[in-house]
């Protein structure tokens, strides 16, 4: 019985490494990690191929949405080309991106011309007028403006059909309701801001102002020409030729005028930018002068190549009227 155990004992241990050798002929990891392989490069593959359907699914709909912006785009465009004034059409124009006119959005005289452009040569004495002077140079550029009546904004004169002056006092006419009004606070708002232009150029709006200048009652007649008497007969009002030349006109030239200015001036203020129109207020009301003078002032960018230019689409001016003295 002891040998007989004694041989069981030794069977067993036998077995158990036979077992252990086959165990050791067997891959790391036994029969699992031999299936484990394929299951992974299995989930793999179905990963990949949820990824590339995906994928392929996002194309898609970037191509509708794509197809679609050029159909509304293309839509828009035939509507803006079929949209004929005499219809009483809105013409949609964007200024940001339009950067040639076409046919629609030509608003021109019939009677003067080129048929296709509207544009003609101004006669000697035409009416019409120059709203700004431009200087435009490489680095610094200036646009001027002529002074214009704060108590009557938008006062224009007309010519009837018989040629004769139609005045239009201003829209509103705060001079026939109150003539001591004057401004407390104004603001100027440009588009594009300063913070969209391009990198190293800016458009700075500078303002002036001026209580009152010799014809500063009358608007300017170009009839007049150029070469007309400042201070006997041509208007200064909305005059962008006095305007640029203001400073100059107020000062005394013992040469040729003696002690008399040629345009004399009361109350004109240095050129002042918006945080500083503190500086052109009246130091007795706190008010500024009645009579209002802008100026653009536009740097590029010229340390970089190709030069970068700023833009301008609109500018407003917005002011409060307070009583005075």
């Amino acid at each position: 019985a002891p040998r007989a155990k004694a041989l069981m004992t030794l069977d067993r241990a036998r077995v158990r490494k036979l077992l252990l050798g086959l165990l050791a002929l067997r891959p790391a990891g036994g029969e699992r990690s031999l299936q484990r392989p394929a299951a992974r490069q299995e989930g793999v593959g179905l990963v990949e191929r949820v990824g590339d359907d995906v994928q392929q699914r996002r194309g898609e709909r970037r191509r509708r949405r794509a197809l679609q912006r050029e159909r509304r785009r293309g839509a828009l465009q035939a509507e803006c080309e079929h949209r004929a004034i005499g219809e009483e059409r809105e013409i949609l124009v964007d200024p940001a991106n339009a950067l040639q006119a076409n046919a629609v959005n030509i608003v021109k005289d019939p009677a003067l011309g080129d048929a296709t452009t509207g544009l003609f040569q101004a006669p000697p004495g035409d009416g019409m007028l120059y709203w700004a002077r431009a200087d435009f140079v490489r680095r610094v550029s200036t646009v001027t403006f002529g002074f214009f009546d704060t108590l009557q904004p938008q006062r224009a004169e007309l010519v009837d059909p018989n040629q004769q002056p139609v005045p239009i006092p201003g829209y509103p006419d705060w001079a026939s309701v109150n003539p001591n009004l004057r401004m407390s606070d104004v603001l100027v708002q440009v588009d594009p801001p300063q913070t969209r232009q391009p990198a190293g150029t800016g458009v700075v709006v500078e303002l002036r102002g001026c209580e009152t200048f010799e014809n500063s009652e009358t608007l300017y007649n170009p009839v007049l020409g150029v070469g007309a008497d400042d201070s006997l007969s041509r208007g200064n009002l909305l005059n962008v030729n006095y305007a640029c030349e203001a400073y100059r006109y107020s000062t005394p030239n013992y040469r040729f005028t003696g002690q008399t200015p040629r345009i004399p001036a009361d109350g004109l203020t240095p050129y002042v930018t918006e945080d500083q129109v503190s500086q052109i207020r009246d130091p007795a009301s706190g008010l500024f002068p009645r009579f209002l003078n802008l100026r653009l002032v536009l740097t590029n960018n010229v340390d970089v190549t190709p030069a970068l230019s700023p833009s301008l689409r609109s500018m407003s001016v917005v002011y409060r009227l307070t009583p005075g003295q």
